[in-house]
């Protein structure tokens, strides 16, 4: 009766052992599975690394080409009397009356480069550092750089467009008054109107003939009168793009102020 007695607590003890070795040594498999190893520290190492920079002899050709300011162009935009047009070749960036010489360039990733050189525009130089950034689908660039906000630049192409028929540049349209803007509001209005094909001076109004960029902000205009006259016109924009001012042949030059 003894023997009976502790028969079923012996064998219940046996069998919890035998399942506490299978335990333990699961226990140990699962703790070496889980254990990082030294590929793995060096895989994490490589996430959270730098981007590695590479130095260059050229600029990359994914951003060679013709480019031009993504905004502000109307018409005129990637044509070939656009003045915001930006040329990248190979050791050179070529602007509307400058150049910027890179003397170093490194790859950052590849759609980004940086680039210390020298910029060059009419009777003076100097050092200057860019940052180039491409959109994903290679057909938009951020140019920044030290002292200027970026600008924002869409692909050409390797050419530009021709332009076949005259209009004025979208900068200079809108109403312009003698002066002051307190003469915006006399009527009727005789002053200087600029629109994309036409263009009206002291109510005389004429048709475009010929476009002429001749400077930063400047144009020469050929235009015929509605009475038959051939006439021409230079204008040009202040910086802030607030007054243009106005010279005919033979004329004093006259300066207007953009109109609300």
């Amino acid at each position: 009766m003894r023997i009976a007695e502790y028969a079923l607590p012996v064998a219940a003890l046996v069998a919890l052992a035998a399942c506490s070795g299978e335990t333990g040594e699961k226990n140990e498999v699962d703790s070496v599975a889980t254990e990082p190893t030294s590929q793995d520290a060096v895989a994490d190492e490589v996430v959270d690394a730098e981007p590695v920079q590479t130095t260059l002899e050229i600029i990359p050709t994914r951003f060679q080409g013709l480019w031009d300011l993504a905004e502000g162009g109307g018409d005129y935009t990637c044509t070939t009397v656009s003045d915001g047009v930006m040329a990248i070749e190979e050791e050179a960036i070529e602007f509307y009356e400058a150049r910027f010489e890179p003397s170093s360039i490194k790859q950052i990733s590849a759609d980004e480069i940086t680039s210390d050189g020298e910029f060059f525009e009419p009777g003076e130089s100097s050092k200057e550092s860019y940052r180039l950034k491409l959109s994903k689908d290679g057909k938009r660039l951020s140019l920044s750089g030290n002292g200027f906000e970026p600008f924002e630049y869409r692909y050409c192409g390797k050419q530009l467009k021709p332009v076949t028929e005259a209009f004025v540049p979208q900068a200079f349209h809108g109403k312009w008054a003698f002066s002051q803007v307190e003469n915006c509001k006399i009527t009727p209005f005789r002053d200087l109107i600029v629109k994309d094909r036409k263009v009206t001076i002291g109510g005389i109004e004429g048709t475009v003939q010929t476009m002429d960029i001749v400077g930063t902000d400047a144009i020469k205009v050929g235009y015929k009168t509605t009475d038959g006259r051939d006439a021409t016109m230079r204008l040009q924009l202040t910086p802030d793009r607030k007054k243009i001012g106005l010279l005919e042949p033979g004329a004093t030059g006259v300066t207007f102020v953009k109109c609300p």
